[in-house]
């Protein structure tokens, strides 16, 4: 632009010049793209727009009609809050405007347009509207929709196209008509960075609001809108009638034109006056130029602050409520909350008020600021705005506020200072900036250098001191700030509030309760992280000494060549501001990720990832560590290991982690993929019981489908997998659990992901790879044996079983041949069984009923008699699960199973051509299925066949040992008859209930132990711990005593910390009539406190005795009477249940 059309005075810049000159009303509306350009395109945006996958520039190409991250907005306010404002941003912050109206969602706003004493006070309803719609001194500030990071749907921006539309109708458009009245007939309405096509101000919702202006009341800065036609021929009418004036130039470099050419004067006074009342009854006026430089940097309560307060309805209470716990607003509006109960008083303000009383009377006696620590969320700022209206109320001095990160310059508050010592008053200077207290020292020395009289009351994070000057603000709340909180919480919640307030920190618990104060509280510690990270960058470049200097360096260094030194990080690390990728960011990051779901992280783990490998981590010692996270509140440590000697970082909270997990990383992708990175630096967890072991392994399960988070890191399922596998193949990691982890999380991401069948296969293959390594590796010996926890093991067999099933069920749905399907479904088959024989859980019984039962519904290739084996081992199944004894949850697995059973089942009637093949193929499944269809079912509930039951078992155990012979292979068979014989002999449900009565018969023992011994011979590694004990029980009965100690050894061993009802008494010795037999016996033995080995009468054989059982004392030669015996999977024991009333 040339110098002759930059000096030209056209109608637009003659407009806004005389609306400045005038001192009429001026409403601001801002589009989207104020203060930013096609060359100097806003930071954020981009940003975003990459987030969201999105190339076309512009913010309406931000939400669509899938909804965006529920997190993004808070994610969003970060990168606002770290953007620095262009030069067009600034200079239209300093436009006198009445009121402003934008489509920005920039929370920064209210800040930028403080300038000049203004406060900004937010709007982000449309209802209800604010009492003054247009001040110079306190302008509204309308968001049309919504701000980021305000921590509520109805506050946040529209998350998507349809949100948007309801955003226009509920608030937008109440919004806009307030223009009109906000100008007046005699102000003046300028429009800038508004762009049609990118805008989610829609243009005839902007034209409507105008075009009730008068003729030359509004000023349309920038390019030429892109319109449509209909629109087009509003905008030109309005244009025609003179009502809208065009002016090509932005209003920022029309605004700067003016000042240059000195056509418009620096505004030099406000709408309302301010007067101060002081000490013996003194009036201050405070002169418009000393307020306009004071309220540059810091606000005066003047008068007004403490004046009359109208009440409010109930509903304009309620709304004004919500509006002070949210985030953003002013030093006013602070003061207005907490006069009208909006927030109750904490006990530590007791001790600051009298603190801050005697420092007023002794100003100059202070030997520093008055110091007021705590963390985010315990009411620091609460705290200065209630010493505010105490140094004006009770004090009657002075009182300047200044909030937000800045701490003012001695020279921007002098001035008012000396105008104020002139009235022989003393001025109190309260900073709410959680600066460094030597920033609030060396302010205070600089003012009392020029002579004023002055206390300074500076608030930061949380020292450990509260002697002196120093006043803590505990997380912790007294008996009596807990009854407050809940009345407060009663009034303002009507006791729908989901908090306890006698817990610690229940007063960031109570700002989290409520929905609008979120927000806020994640503002608070946005700030902090950004504190302690600007902190940490601090430190990270501070040159460092290096140790270990040798002789030579130390001459060279007395020859004056200097000293070497080292920096704590790489030094070819750069920071980007909005990325947060700079070391001391990812640190916050790092940590936060880890503590949202309740860990810790080792601090060595923490360093190596950070240095990823340009540094060694072992020659950081102590002294460093303390040297860089010391005096940083934001965390926590802990100690691990054996001996405690392991350090542990972590947040303060959990919830302030979710808080700033939101802010900072916004989705669960980026916070797992920071975990990922600490993961892949893990290279000492396969250390046995290393505190990084148990980081690993625990991080690695809460991320997954049974952590806290449930399927929150879903998306990153497979990514987390391959990292374990990355770190055991590349760096030799051999840990059991995170073997498993390796398969459980694959497995996991297939369930919840739509994936092509290619890709499934693959990564079903690594899944398979995985779990067969760790087994592998489980049963070698020597110093290659990797060692497992039984129930990892358990875990192990029952996870390779399930992904058997899944390569089952997968080549099943592809229709692949009947030959493919039936090996993997045998494959998945064996698994389960070895699982069940192993595991002591329901999940392995699971699998084997949804793997065969998905196989027969999905595969249309599989042949008759392949589909009758499939229905044999359902049924087979079927009858093993006992619902009585399932938890809650595996009994509603159960049960959906066995609702899909009974669908695969129907029609499955034998017919004579399926049995013959079956018995010429050599199978017992035919026998199996049509005994099965003679036998009876057991209930759902009870112990006791009925009499039809025992008949009916009677018929099938005839039928099956006919073809014993051809059914003696086969494990379903041999079950199944071992059920039907154990029926006829006891009349009772075989492995249901307690103390259930034995086979009195020798006969009946004896078969019984030969089927089972049989079942045992069928395949030793799937033979299940209830046919082990079975097993042993026998033996004892039939003779076999040594036999059936070294059994009950071995399952005691097994089942030691895994089977929960292990020492239940399961059966016990009875006679014809299932009566339990009373025995005597010596007491041969003591085998441990309390318990004894008795040699029993008439049998010759030996029962434990627990002597808390007995009331008779119990002692070594002493005859054991009136006790029967009873079985569990240690062995007998001799029982006098009747003495506890059994």
């Amino acid at each position: 632009m040339g110098d002759t059309e930059t000096n030209e005075m056209t109608a637009g810049l003659v407009g806004l010049a005389a609306a400045l000159n005038n001192a009429v009303p001026i409403v601001v509306i801002l589009g989207q793209e104020a203060g930013w350009s096609d060359l100097n395109v806003d930071p954020v945006l981009k940003l975003a727009l990459e987030k969201t996958g999105q190339k076309k520039l512009g913010w309406t190409s931000l939400i669509g009609r899938e909804s965006l991250d529920p997190n993004f907005y808070q994610w969003l306010a970060e990168r606002f809050a770290r953007r620095v404002p262009s030069e067009s941003l600034t200079t239209l912050a300093d436009i006198p405007a009445s009121a402003i109206f934008t489509s920005s969602i920039d929370p920064g706003l209210p800040n930028l347009f403080s300038t000049n004493g203004r406060e900004p006070e937010p709007v982000l309803l449309g209802s209800p509207m604010p009492s003054e719609l247009r001040s110079l001194r306190r302008p509204p500030l309308f968001y049309l929709f919504g701000r980021a990071g305000a921590g509520t749907q109805e506050l946040d921006p529209p998350m998507s196209r349809q949100a948007l539309s309801q955003r226009r109708l509920q608030h937008s458009s109440s919004m806009l008509l307030a223009v009109r009245e906000s100008a007046t007939a005699l102000g003046l309405i300028v429009i800038d960075g508004f762009g049609p096509n990118g805008d989610w101000l829609r243009s005839e919702d902007l034209l409507a609001a105008i075009s009730h202006a008068p003729k030359g009341g509004v000023v349309w800065f920038g390019a030429d809108p892109l319109l449509t036609e209909d629109e087009n021929d509003s905008f030109q009418s309005l244009k025609d009638s003179g009502i809208v004036v065009r002016e090509k130039r932005s209003l920022s470099e029309a605004y700067a034109i003016l000042r240059a050419m000195g056509e418009i004067s620096q505004p030099e006074k406000w709408d309302e006056p301010e007067i101060i009342s002081l000490q013996g009854d003194t009036t201050f006026v405070v002169p418009p130029r000393l307020r306009l430089i004071t309220e540059a940097t810091a606000s005066i309560v003047d008068n007004s602050w403490t004046g009359f307060l109208p009440p409010f309805s109930s509903p304009l209470d309620a709304a004004a409520f919500q509006s002070f716990h949210g985030a953003g607003i002013g030093a006013r509006a602070l003061v207005e909350g907490i006069r009208r109960g909006y927030v109750f008083r904490r006990d530590f303000e007791d001790d600051l008020e009298s603190k801050v009383e005697r420092a007023l009377a002794r100003h100059h006696e202070q030997s520093g600021a008055v110091i007021l620590h705590g963390q985010s969320g315990v009411g620091k700022t609460i705290a200065i705005g209630r010493l505010a209206i105490f140094g004006r109320v009770k004090a009657r001095a002075a009182v300047l506020i200044a909030t937000g990160n800045r701490i003012p310059q001695p020279a921007e508050v002098s001035p008012f200072l000396e105008e104020v010592g002139r009235h022989a008053s003393v001025t109190l200077l309260l900073v709410d900036a959680n600066g460094p207290v030597q920033r609030y020292d060396e302010l205070l020395s600089a003012l009392r250098s020029g002579g004023h009289k002055v206390v300074v009351v500076g608030t930061c994070y949380s020292l450990g001191n509260d002697n002196g000057r120093f006043v803590a603000a505990p997380a912790s709340l007294s008996t009596s700030e807990q009854d407050k909180l809940t009345e407060l919480s009663n009034r303002y919640q009507r006791g729908q509030s989901k908090f306890d307030s006698k817990t610690d920190h229940a007063l960031a618990k109570f700002y989290w309760s409520l929905p609008e104060s979120r927000g806020g509280m994640a503002d608070g510690l946005s700030r902090e992280a950004r504190y302690v990270e600007t902190a940490l960058r601090l430190k990270e470049v501070k040159p460092r000494p290096k140790s270990g200097v040798g002789a030579l360096a130390v001459a060279l260094v007395a020859a004056g060549y200097g000293e070497s030194y080292d920096r704590f990080f790489a030094s070819d690390i750069t920071e980007h501001n909005l990325e947060l990728d700079s070391p001391a960011a990812k640190v916050i990051d790092y940590v936060m990720a880890v503590s949202r779901l309740h860990k810790a992280v080792p601090i060595n783990l923490l360093l190596r990832t950070i240095f990823s490998g340009g540094k060694d981590t072992a020659s950081v010692d102590v002294e460093t560590l303390r040297d860089l996270f010391d005096g940083e509140d934001l965390f926590r440590w802990q100690r691990g290991g054996k001996d405690q000697s392991e350090l542990l970082l972590c947040s303060r909270l959990q919830i302030e982690a979710e808080l700033v997990c939101n802010r900072r990383l916004a989705t669960p992708s980026a916070e797992a993929q920071r975990i990922i990175e600490l993961i892949a630096n893990a290279y000492r967890a396969g250390t046995d019981n290393s505190e990084e072991a148990h980081f690993a392994t625990d991080i690695v399960y809460a991320l997954g489908p049974d952590g806290p988070a449930r399927d929150r890191y879903r998306d990153s399922y497979l990514e987390i997998a391959r990292c374990l596998t990355m770190l055991r193949q590349k760096h030799g990691v051999l840990n059991a659990r995170l073997m498993l982890q390796e398969s459980t999380l694959r497995r996991s991401y297939i369930r919840s992901h739509e994936i092509s069948p290619e890709e499934k296969v693959g990564v079903l293959a690594e899944a398979t790879m995985a779990v067969n390594a760790a087994l592998a590796a489980i049963d070698l010996s020597g110093e290659m044996r990797l060692y497992a926890a039984k129930r990892t093991r358990e875990y192990l067999l029952t996870e390779r079983a399930a992904t058997y099933g899944f390569l089952a069920t997968d080549s099943a749905q592809r229709g692949e041949n009947s030959d493919l399907v039936w090996s993997s479904y045998v494959a998945a088959r064996d698994a389960a069984r070895l699982a069940t024989g192993r595991a002591f859980g329901y999940q392995p019984l699971d699998i084997s009923l949804w793997v065969p039962i998905r196989v027969l519904r999905e595969s249309s290739q599989i042949g008759e008699l392949q589909r009758a084996e499939l229905q044999a081992d359902i049924r087979a199944t079927l009858d093993i699960v006992d619902p009585t004894t399932l938890a809650p949850d595996q009994a509603i697995l159960f049960n959906k199973q066995r609702i899909a059973a009974a669908e695969a089942l129907k029609d499955t009637e034998l017919s004579d051509t399926a049995f013959a093949a079956l018995e010429a193929a050599g199978s017992a499944v035919g026998y199996y299925l049509r005994a099965r269809m003679i036998a009876p079912t057991r209930p759902e509930f009870g112990e006791i066949a009925s009499e039809a039951d025992v008949v009916a078992a009677s018929k099938t155990s005839d039928y099956m040992t006919q073809n014993l012979p051809k059914i003696i292979q086969d494990s379903r068979c041999l079950q199944l008859l071992i059920s039907m014989e154990w029926i006829k002999a006891t009349g009772r449900w075989i492995f249901r209930g307690f103390r259930q009565p034995l086979p009195f018969d020798s006969a009946a023992r004896e078969k019984l132990r030969s089927l089972v011994a049989e079942l045992k011979v069928c395949d030793a590694e799937k033979f299940s711990p209830q046919y082990r004990y079975i097993d042993a029980v026998l033996q004892w009965l039939t003779g076999d005593e040594e036999s059936a100690i070294k059994s009950w050894r071995a399952l005691g061993r097994d089942t030691e910390y895994l089977e929960a009802r292990r020492v239940a008494n399961r059966n016990i010795i009875t006679d014809v009539a299932g009566k339990p037999i009373i025995f005597s016996g010596l007491v041969v033995k003591s085998i441990g406190p309390g318990r004894w080995s008795v040699r029993v009468d008439g049998l010759n054989r030996v029962v434990d005795l627990q002597e808390s059982d007995f009331d008779s004392d119990i002692a070594l030669g002493r005859t054991a009477r009136n006790f029967a015996i009873s079985f569990n999977y240690r062995g007998p024991i001799a029982d006098a249940f009747y003495l506890r009333g059994h």
